[in-house]
């Protein structure tokens, strides 16, 4: 098994014994372990969104809507629309 050395600053060391507590883990190196593992399973189970596939979506709506209403009253009232 290989080993891993790492320096921790206050605010990590804080956060890795909350981690602990709350799972119920008596070691930092399990600690580790379980939240690589954890961590890896989430990111493999949730899809990517590719964001270049969104590009210039926008551009093809126009920039100024309809306006369908004339008042606030036509908006909120009970005319039927």
């Amino acid at each position: 098994m290989s080993q891993l050395n790492i320096h921790m600053t206050p605010e990590f060391s804080r956060k890795l014994a909350r981690f602990m507590k709350l799972r119920g883990i008596a070691t930092k190196s399990e600690a580790v372990r379980t939240a690589i593992s954890e961590a890896v399973e989430r990111v493999e189970a949730k899809p990517r969104t590719n964001w270049q596939e969104m590009r210039g979506i926008a551009a093809k709506y126009p920039h100024a809507p309809r306006k369908e209403w004339l008042t606030e009253d036509e908006l909120w009232g009970d005319d039927g629309h």
